[in-house]
């Protein structure tokens, strides 16, 4: 599934048990649904979502009971719950963005052996590893304002985490904290012509029969208030009764905090260095065995540029993808421009890579 919207409702719900072949999401964008975003549930396994962008859903952006699940580039904004609630094991979360949400990012109970690479949280608290949650991995980058480990996490051990936010391995790094500010998203969005009620952004729930059509894949409706954006009294959905605005999930082009932080892309030279396969650090191997870039997003439905690529999203030798400059589901907009000089290696080799003419607004 690709380039799919869910709005006002219960988000996407999947029960899925003991598949062969992965089953696919890609740029899926979920607002002001009332019981979460998107939910993997009851031995799920094998599912691969890229580019997920949850605005104003109420409890929590994903709630996955399921194994061998990976994702790659998700945005939260403004939900009323967690980003992640993970029930399971040996899943693979890469390059997330929560922001200006007033509890969790990342809330595991008895979740064991999963790997979180590049996490950015401009939340309320970070990361509560609930029940006996053990044997989680953190790598790469990681903003947090809060970590917290049960004694039951705690006990299990191997988690590469700690109360103080220190992590990785031999919890030898310290995780940034993460305060939502202005200037860094989009946010309150004061016009859209693409929707039937987009005049001024704003709308009664009453008023509005168009949920679905935006500018922008990364806007959505969600619960206004008079405050300035960000502030946690905006984190709920669109309800009966209630003022709704549309909001932007896409970074500004001045903030320098979740845009282009894994590097700037400029066409026709070396592709940037996070995207340099020869680093084994930029190479990931998921629970399910898929070997990828890690800063990179596969284009999909892009049979010009990418005709022979799998379409699973993931960045795999041979295919041709997009660079991941930025934290969470956003990585640019508009026309390719010319591809990059790439280097392969560590299992990942001919990849054909490129960047977009925009990033942000």
């Amino acid at each position: 599934m690709s380039r799919a919207r869910f709005s006002k409702n219960t988000g996407l719900f999947n029960y899925v048990q003991g598949l062969s072949a992965p089953l696919i999401f890609n740029q899926i964008t979920s607002s002001s649904n009332g019981n979460g975003g998107v939910v993997f549930t009851i031995q799920g396994s094998r599912v691969i979502t890229s580019q997920y962008t949850s605005i104003n859903d109420e409890v929590d952006s994903i709630r996955s009971d399921g194994t061998l699940l990976t994702y790659l580039g998700f945005t939260s904004l403004n939900n009323s719950d967690c980003q992640y609630d993970f029930l399971n094991t040996n899943n693979t979360v890469v390059n997330t963005l929560a922001f200006n949400m007033p509890n969790d990012a990342f809330y595991t109970v008895n979740a064991t052996n999963n790997n979180f690479y590049d996490s950015a949280q401009f939340v309320g608290a970070g990361i509560y590893m609930n029940g006996n949650s053990g044997g989680n991995h953190f790598r790469g980058a990681l903003i947090a304002n809060a970590c917290f480990l049960s004694a039951g996490s705690i006990s299990l051990g191997g988690n590469e985490v700690d109360s103080s936010c220190h992590y990785g391995l031999g919890l030898a790094n310290t995780a940034t904290p993460g305060i939502a500010a202005a200037g860094m998203l989009t946010g309150k969005v004061t016009s859209d012509a693409s929707n039937t009620q987009g005049t001024t952004g704003t709308s009664t729930f009453a008023g509005i029969t168009d949920w679905v059509n935006f500018e922008s894949p990364y806007r959505g409706w969600g619960y206004e208030s008079a405050s300035a954006f960000p502030n946690t009294n905006q984190t709920s959905t669109c309800y009966s009764g209630s003022t709704c605005r549309i909001y932007d999930a896409r970074p500004l082009v001045t903030d320098a905090t979740i845009r282009n932080v894994f590097g700037i892309y400029v066409p026709s030279t070396a592709c940037p260095a996070s995207a340099d396969a020869s680093n084994a650090s930029n190479v990931i191997t998921d629970q399910a065995g898929n070997v990828f870039l890690k800063n990179a997003v596969e284009l999909v439905g892009d049979f010009v540029h990418n005709p022979t690529g799998n379409q699973n999203g993931l960045c795999e030798s041979g295919e041709s993808c997009a660079f991941m400059p930025n934290f969470g589901s956003y990585q640019g907009e508009g026309p390719l421009l010319d591809s990059c000089t790439f280097s392969g290696g560590n299992g990942v080799t001919g990849v054909k890579l490129y960047g977009y003419t925009t990033n942000g607004i």
